[in-house]
């Protein structure tokens, strides 16, 4: 995530790709960490820590690149070619080659180029799988852990019985050269790293955080839009305070505003970027954070992920009133596709019904609506996406509406089990404050 935050940072600003300058920035972030480490007094922790993090992240890789077979699509020769293009400093801001794919895959590409690599598959799958482990494991491993253990093993047993009979698309993410298993990991894990399960959040946490949903703004070219619906489902959250969540956003939205400015200002515009499109993507990913740090307009943040999944619902509406064959198409296709079409196997039999059932009709969880929000809205938004395209979703694992579903799943699957065991979740804190729960979806909780 840092890597690619840094690169986008340096393409912005004109100077292009230089190993030499990733390296040395890299190095003297480990310094720093390190310098700080020593002076806290947790330096051998630390450097355990990260020593095991290193090794499970290589591990992971190699088993993964042991054990499949790389899939590239054309989006994946693309990604390679522009990686290519990239090193030998033939890419430029003002045509479509940077408004059509994220800068992120191709700096991944191009780092492989640079150290004579002809692609880069696994790493970024490695990276998405542990991110989306350890987000799952932030919100659900530190509350009742006895029935946590249970679920996740049973879960666990599930998912292993439809990833080895029917599951094509979940095996494909595996060794599919795409960004959409790092966009689902950066995604939850950012989220996790700042909405809990239990109150309270830390200043690590929050830097953890930002630093994902920056990088989720510039994994995938829809990226902006998606970090900023998670910055509105944190700041309705509560568990930020003010300067917390200023922070967050200044550190999450400056770096991609920095590259989608740069792009604007070339006036790049391709079949998916336009100047008036990044312009709007500039304003929507900005709102949240103006709405909380506005007084007048305080008021509204508990109720910004209910505005907002209302917004979206809207949209739909009107977009189906005035366009009603594109609105169709696109949702006809997304749910062909969950049934039978795109190669989900009983994924989405099995999530998509409990999903709605436990938006409506489960018990309370707190912060409830950002959860609906980061589902369900983000599934609305998958739909709004498709419907103003040019071209709506059609049937198939190919298509790039059916692919992006991928990046829900994670969030959509914690959201359930968040739900399920909602009446027996316990402060492990130690903390004997009672902790209030909403009475229902439309009643955002903020924490003390």
């Amino acid at each position: 995530a840092a890597s690619g935050i840094t690169a986008s940072m340096i393409f912005a600003l004109g100077l292009g790709f230089s190993l030499v300058l990733l390296a040395a920035i890299g190095l003297a972030v480990v310094a720093m960490f390190a310098v700080r480490a020593y002076r806290s007094g947790t330096g051998a922790d630390d450097s355990r820590s990260i020593g095991l993090a290193v090794a499970t992240a290589l591990v992971s890789t190699a088993v993964l690149g042991w054990s499949l077979a790389p899939v590239l699509s054309f989006d994946s020769f693309r990604f390679v070619m522009l990686g290519r293009m990239l090193v030998q400093g033939q890419i430029g801001f003002g045509g479509t080659d940077l408004t059509d794919y994220p800068v992120m895959m191709v700096h991944l590409q191009a780092l492989a180029s640079a150290m004579g690599g002809s692609y880069l598959v696994y790493t970024p799958v490695a990276g998405g799988l542990l991110a989306v482990t350890a987000g799952m494991n932030h919100l659900l491993g530190k509350v009742d852990r006895r029935r946590t253990a249970l679920l996740i093993a049973v879960a666990a047993v599930a998912g292993a019985g439809i990833f080895l009979t029917s599951n094509f698309m979940l095996r494909l993410q595996l060794s599919y050269l795409n960004s959409h298993v790092l966009f689902a990991g950066f995604l939850l894990l950012g989220v996790a790293s700042s909405i809990r399960a239990e109150p309270g959040v830390t200043p690590a946490e929050t830097r953890v955080g930002s630093l994902l949903l920056a990088a989720v703004a510039i994994s995938r070219v829809e990226g902006l839009l998606v970090a900023a619906l998670a910055l509105t489902a944190i700041a309705g959250s509560g568990t930020l305070k003010p300067r917390d969540l200023g922070r967050v956003g200044t550190i999450a939205l400056v770096p991609p505003a920095l590259w989608y400015g740069r792009l604007l200002l070339a006036g790049g515009s391709g079949s998916i970027l336009t100047p008036t499109r990044t312009g709007a993507l500039l304003v929507l990913g900005a709102l949240p954070l103006v709405v909380a740090a506005t007084p007048r307009l305080s008021r509204l943040v508990p109720w910004l992920p209910l505005i907002a999944l209302s917004s979206l619902t809207g949209a739909i509406v009107l977009l189906g009133l005035t366009d009603p064959e594109s609105v169709g198409m696109s949702g006809a296709a997304m749910l062909g596709n969950m049934a039978t079409a795109g190669q989900w196997g009983v994924v989405w039999w099995l999530v998509l019904p409990l999903l709605v059932v436990l938006t409506v009709l489960g018990p309370s969880i707190r912060n409830d609506s950002a959860w609906a929000l980061l589902t369900v809205g983000h599934l609305f938004l998958i739909l709004l996406l498709g419907a103003v395209r040019e071209t709506p979703y059609r049937l198939g694992w190919g298509d790039s509406g059916n692919r992006m579903l991928i990046h829900v799943l994670p969030l959509g699957i914690t959201y359930c089990i968040l739900k399920l065991r909602a009446p027996t979740d316990v402060d492990t804190a130690g903390s004997n404050a009672s902790v209030a729960r909403p009475t229902s979806l439309t009643d955002p909780l903020r924490s003390e």
